[in-house]
């Protein structure tokens, strides 16, 4: 090794010492480390909880309700109901849910989308299923039938699942029933699945109107004598009369 390199190298080890020494030193002395940036603020507890998904929460939170136009219109078709109800094997009051969803009963009927008729089907799931003409409630009617037992036939019986394709189409909720999560239009399962249920108990009459009064509340105020009339109590002293013992004693055979 050459001379000045061995000298050079002999003067390192002493520097690095040195400055190891005054690295120690310095942290023993409480020398000022780096600026830590503040921790972020804690968000106040509220009470509203955390926010439902918007797909979940429900559209409409009323009763189901019928108009009395609705209420003729529904009563004039209880016999087409029946009738393809027995035909594909459907319970009428489920066809006159969805029908009540999508149209409010009316047979001229027309979405923004294109769908048509009481039961809204597009021209195309018409051409599919080989439906005729929308406007006709027979042949709508029949139509939005055959798309619901066979959307019922793909999954397998599954009202939420078959509801939610007969209103967004198949593809909509597939991936949905593969994940077993509740489809993106869930909304429109809980007003037919709520109709449903009203139609099941009260068939085609003007909703919450026509519903069996609530039983009255029993009265806690004391009551009154009518007047004209006398009512005999009972003094606090008397005891209520007691039945002989020869009377209470059963009959024995003779």
């Amino acid at each position: 090794m050459h001379p000045k390199s061995y000298d050079r190298h002999r003067n390192l080890v002493p520097r690095l010492l040195l400055g190891l020494a005054c690295l120690l030193l310095a942290t023993a002395c409480g020398a000022p480390r780096s600026a830590r940036p503040p921790d972020p603020p804690i968000a106040p507890a509220t009470d509203r909880g955390p926010r439902p998904a918007p797909d979940y929460s429900p559209r409409n939170r009323r009763p189901p309700h019928l108009s009395a136009e609705m209420v003729n219109r529904c009563r004039a078709l209880i016999p087409l109901f029946e009738r393809v109800g027995r035909e594909f094997g459907l319970e009428p009051a489920l066809l006159m849910a969805i029908t009540r969803v999508e149209s409010g009963f009316h047979d001229r009927a027309r979405s923004h989308a294109g769908a048509r008729g009481l039961m809204q089907i597009m021209p195309a799931t018409g051409q599919t299923f080989s439906c005729g003409r929308l406007h006709d409630p027979q042949a709508n009617i029949r139509c939005g039938a055959r798309v619901l037992a066979h959307e019922l036939k793909r999954f397998n019986g599954n009202k939420i699942y078959a509801l939610a394709a007969y209103n967004g189409g198949a593809g909509y909720v597939r991936d949905e029933y593969r994940a077993k999560r509740l489809p993106r239009n869930f909304r429109y399962v809980e007003d037919v699945l709520k109709y449903l249920s009203f139609f099941r108990r009260y068939g085609c009459r003007g909703g919450i109107a026509h519903m069996p009064p609530r039983p009255p509340e029993p009265q806690t105020t004391a009551c009154t004598t009518a007047p004209g009339l006398s009512r005999r109590q009972p003094k606090p002293d008397q005891a209520p009369p007691r039945t002989p013992p020869e009377a209470a004693r059963p009959l024995s055979p003779q």
